[in-house]
């Protein structure tokens, strides 16, 4: 079983400063495209899918993640879901025909990556408090960093889709940047309140 991890995909958004996919200069359809192609390419029907938070900017753009390929999709909800009224009862309607597993969450939830529990949220601001327990995996920051180093020491990765190439982190990469965070590589250093 593989883990992969992105965030901020905006899908139904065409035409605002906040959509990565229009800072690529290629068409948001292709895209969207190459996404999916990557994603049948690469997710197996045992492997993990996490979604976290600004995936769509209307109810309606969810039936595009019905086209994913099986596996288990868990959806770590952010701002633009938060603003869709029972957004989980209404996701899980327009969901049930995909195939596989759907988990959805609001706020923090963890996770297992190799041997370590990591945290994640939408929002790294949802994270400060929390990050001086556990490494943290974010999204919302789009391409300004990558990764920083929290007050506590521990690493906040953010997985925002167009941070890294327009395409999914699997666990093994977050593992291998973990390693070289250990080794004193990460983007500049953030404080976490006490």
């Amino acid at each position: 079983m593989a883990k992969y991890f992105t965030s901020d995909l905006l899908i139904g958004q065409k035409s605002s400063s906040d959509n990565p996919l229009i800072y690529t200069g290629t068409p948001p359809a292709m895209v969207e495209q190459r996404f999916l192609h990557e994603c049948t390419k690469r997710i197996k029907p045992d492997d993990e899918l996490y979604l976290i938070g600004n995936l769509i900017c209307e109810l309606d753009d969810l039936k595009f993640y019905n086209q994913l390929p099986e596996c288990h999709l868990y959806i770590i909800c952010g701002d633009k879901e938060r603003q869709i009224p029972n957004f989980a009862e209404v996701a899980e309607e327009i969901l049930r025909n995909r195939p596989g597993c759907l988990d959805i969450y609001f706020g923090v939830h963890d996770v297992m990556i190799g041997t370590m529990s990591w945290r994640m949220a939408h929002d790294p601001r949802l994270l400060l408090g929390y990050s001086q327990l556990k490494p943290s995996i974010c999204g919302s920051v789009h391409n300004l960093w990558t990764l920083k180093k929290a007050s506590s020491g521990l690493p906040v990765l953010n997985v925002s889709f167009d941070a890294w190439g327009y395409g999914l982190l699997s666990e093994n990469t977050i593992i291998k940047i973990y390693r070289k965070f250990l080794q004193g590589h990460f983007d500049q250093f953030i404080h976490c309140p006490t």
